[in-house]
């Protein structure tokens, strides 16, 4: 749901590194109530795709569509011009660096989805 992607934050205490990036734990930000109540929110848990050291080119080139990588480049470079503790901010003008509402998440998803096809 979108909603829970807008519960993710890059605070240090709910975005979490395991060393050698072999995996990434996203937390809820707390008061994070999700529409669905089930147990306590849970962390999404992130693994690498074939995490050095490499055996073969191919495990280096996985290792560029890594989502922990590509996680850990997006806060960093974002971190620049981010003018909010959520994980998913805009990136254009006039709203770059606020938060991104439900209906942009949605629209980038779409977005992705269909240039995936």
């Amino acid at each position: 749901r979108v909603g829970d992607l807008q519960a993710f934050s890059v605070a240090p205490s709910h975005l979490e590194f395991a060393p050698g990036m072999a995996k990434a734990f996203l937390y809820p930000r707390p008061g994070y109530v999700p529409k669905v109540p089930s147990a306590a929110p849970r962390p999404v848990v992130l693994q690498a795709f074939c995490p050095s050291p490499f055996r073969d080119p191919d495990q280096q080139n996985l290792n560029c569509m890594c989502p922990v990588r590509a996680l850990d480049t997006c806060v960093h470079r974002a971190a620049l011009w981010r003018k909010t503790d959520q994980l998913f901010v805009c990136y254009g003008p006039p709203k770059r660096g606020l938060p991104a509402s439900k209906h942009v998440l949605s629209r980038w998803i779409v977005d992705a989805i269909t240039q995936a096809y």
